[in-house]
């Protein structure tokens, strides 16, 4: 479950604003995903749209960073963005 427009979004993007003053933030919110949440492919589309949509933002990252949703666990999509970004050696960092 994401935490998109949320309060705790709000707080993590503040903190990386703090962190890396001037970095431009790239938000997959910001990226339209398909609506197939209830399809058996689910996953299968997701890792095809991560592919097409999302591994070329993060090519264009110096440092990706990442964080746990408010529950304290990593969605199914952070994981493959951040599994991504590992496999082409980016630099990556848990923002808490």
């Amino acid at each position: 479950m994401a935490d998109y427009n949320t309060g705790y979004e709000s707080l993590i993007e503040e903190k990386i604003k703090q962190t890396f003053d001037g970095a431009e933030i790239i938000n997959p919110k910001n990226i339209k995903s398909p609506k197939v949440y209830s399809s058996p492919l689910f996953y299968k589309l997701l890792d095809k749209w991560l592919e097409s949509h999302f591994y070329p933002e993060i090519n264009k990252c110096d440092l990706f960073v990442y964080c746990k949703n408010s529950k304290g666990k990593i969605t199914y999509g952070v994981k493959k963005e951040l599994e991504y970004a590992v496999s082409i050696d980016k630099k990556v960092l848990l923002m808490e």
